[in-house]
């Protein structure tokens, strides 16, 4: 979930943005998946976010926080903010059409939510993990290795910096690609892939069955 910071997030009208996806989550939680997709969708309305942006500037005159001088700048501060909790949003309602297998609907959240989350990069990555997985599901394995590629650091892929996944994300996007990779009939890289995987997570009792069974399959050939 994008945090917002205090300095232009503290306002009742910034934090119930917010609070509109944690609720969701709540109702996610709690089995009414339809009550928590309808939250997402309200959220996503065009002039929500930016009547929220509006209310807080109004919030700061009221009780004389911010010199006129600033307001301009706080008010472009909060719109990018805006677009984070957005973002965040369409994370979570795709992670909930996938969960009931609409797919393609997932997916389309998903990539909106890439485009625009570039200003956070750990929320970035968390909707290229979850592209790449909804790609999979729908058969598309050639462009999932591509999206697993992005967030995976080197020397396995291309990401530098927080723009990369790291600790359980990492185990998870090595093994989604090298499974995509063995989905694409390319054995010898999904070997190697796997081989990554039990380096990095050599506790991942699927990643070495894998292996070893994409080792017995290679051999065959």
């Amino acid at each position: 979930l994008a945090v917002l910071p205090a300095d232009v997030g503290a306002t009742p009208a910034m934090s119930s943005l917010s609070g509109e996806v944690e609720a969701a989550l709540v109702e996610a939680g709690s089995g009414d998946v339809q009550s928590a997709i309808h939250r997402l969708t309200k959220l996503m309305e065009p002039g929500v976010c930016e009547a929220a942006v509006e209310r807080a500037g109004a919030e700061d005159a009221s009780q004389g926080r911010v010199e006129n001088a600033n307001a301009e700048d706080r008010a472009s501060r909060r719109k990018s903010l805006a677009q984070l909790v957005v973002c965040s949003a369409r994370l979570e309602r795709g992670l909930l059409l996938q969960a009931i297998s609409l797919y393609e609907l997932a997916h389309a959240d998903f990539v909106a939510g890439v485009e625009g989350s570039q200003a956070d990069p750990g929320l970035q990555v968390r909707l290229l993990l979850a592209r790449a997985k909804v790609l999979a599901l729908l058969g598309r394995h050639e462009e999932a290795v591509g999206d697993y590629t992005l967030v995976l650091p080197r020397p396995y892929g291309v990401a530098e910096g927080r723009a990369q996944a790291g600790g359980d994300e990492l185990g998870a996007a090595l093994e989604g690609r090298a499974d995509s990779l063995l989905a694409s009939d390319r054995l010898e890289e999904a070997c190697a892939g796997y081989q990554e995987l039990t380096k990095v997570s050599p506790a991942h009792s699927g990643g070495w069955l894998k292996l070893s069974n994409a080792l017995q399959e290679l051999a065959k050939r």
